[in-house]
């Protein structure tokens, strides 16, 4: 019988609301671990992560059993939510849409 592999990698990069610079190096890792697990929840991993002030790359190893944007929205919402329960930026703080 033959198998299938399907192995997804996937570069994204997106910034916060208006280009504000909140991401400070202190939190940056913090950040970048979070995702890991909302990558993990959604069957994927997380290669590599980085970013400035005002954005984030991300290159992950995508599930064949979840859509790419399905996964990108995960990872928008659920590490805007943890932003915002941690403090962790100054002032009101959302992704750019």
């Amino acid at each position: 019988m033959s198998q299938s592999l399907a192995r997804i990698i996937l570069h994204v990069v997106w910034s916060t609301k208006h280009r504000r610079p909140v991401i400070s190096d202190i939190v940056a890792p913090s950040l970048y671990s979070y995702i890991g697990g909302i990558l993990r929840e959604c069957d994927s991993s997380l290669v590599a992560a980085g970013g400035m002030f005002d954005y984030v790359h991300l290159l992950c190893e995508c599930s064949k059993n979840h859509g790419a944007s399905k996964i990108v929205k995960e990872v928008k919402v659920g590490s805007s939510i943890w932003i915002k329960t941690q403090n962790a930026v100054p002032g009101d703080f959302c992704w750019q849409a």
